[in-house]
């Protein structure tokens, strides 16, 4: 799943998206998501639960409900397969980038 969000935030999610993580990761991009369009890369996901999944839907609610897009740049095997089995491969704003597209990196990690 890739994005094609040239003035979107580019975040990385930590590796481990699980319970017990995800509070602390919706808690730093809720700021972020209220305030501009976030590209989520997923790609280096090696665990992701039904607390990440919570979390992932949760921060696409409050980006809908601010005017606001929460788009997915890359998935990992595991995380592509993981939202395909829960019905949200196609969940959220997904086009290939395109090269030079202007995205701030800021990479979140977790407290675990």
């Amino acid at each position: 799943m890739l994005n094609e969000m040239t003035n979107a935030k580019q975040i990385t999610a930590p590796a481990r998206l699980v319970r017990g993580v995800e509070e602390g990761f919706v808690a730093q991009l809720l700021p972020v998501i209220k305030q501009e369009d976030v590209a989520l890369d997923l790609g280096g996901i090696e665990r992701i639960d039904a607390g990440g999944i919570t979390a992932l839907l949760a921060l696409r609610a409050e980006a809908a409900a601010a005017g606001r897009v929460l788009s997915i740049t890359r998935t990992s095997a595991r995380a592509e397969e993981i939202l395909r089995l829960v019905g949200l491969g196609t969940q959220f704003s997904s086009r290939e980038a395109k090269n030079g597209s202007q995205c701030e990196t800021e990479m979140i990690r977790s407290a675990a």
